[in-house]
Parts: structure tokens; C-alpha cells; sequence
């Protein structure tokens, strides 16, 4: 399994023991490194099927990532910028 999907599927596990019913969490590249290499949109598309603010959806799934991520942050109304730790990336 790649990284990116292995990585894609503990991002789906973590918005589903949050409470919200999602198929799947992706990861897009990043079109701005310095804020992550990869972002996650998904929370808009939660926070209209859950009629809840999108930041807060977005600060709920950040609180609860593990250490795989550095470089985590909440930008504007919602979008997930998350970088993948050095050991991370080794250990897989």
C-alpha cells in the first residue's frame, strides 16, 4: 500500500470516530508548500451535510491527528495543511 493511501485511510478512521459519516478523506498536494505538502478540503463538504462551521469541523480533525503530521494549520475558512513527519516517512 502506498503512503498516500495508507495515510488517506487513518484520515478517513479519524473523521469517522469524530462523528461524521464521510467515504473517504483525500489528500491533495499542496499548491503552496510553505504551508504543508499536502491539504485536506474535506470539511467544507462535512460542514454542509452537518450544517456546522467548516473551521470548526477543520479544528476538530487537527486536534485529533497523531505525531505522523508536522507542520499542521487551519487556513481560512477551513482548509487542512499537513506536512508528513521525517520519521514517519522512514518508518514506512
Amino acid at each position: 500500500m502506498s503512503l498516500i493511501k495508507e495515510t488517506e485511510e487513518y484520515l478517513t478512521k479519524v473523521v469517522k470516530d469524530l462523528g461524521y459519516d464521510v467515504e473517504y478523506i483525500n489528500l491533495v498536494p499542496n499548491s503552496r508548500k510553505e504551508l504543508g505538502q499536502f491539504q485536506i478540503n474535506d470539511a467544507f463538504s462535512i460542514a454542509k451535510s452537518m450544517h456546522e462551521n467548516p473551521r470548526v469541523i477543520a479544528e476538530k480533525i487537527v486536534n485529533a491527528l497523531d505525531k505522523r503530521f508536522v507542520n499542521v494549520n487551519i487556513a481560512g475558512p477551513g482548509f487542512i495543511n499537513i506536512s508528513l513527519s521525517e520519521k514517519y516517512i522512514v518508518e514506512v
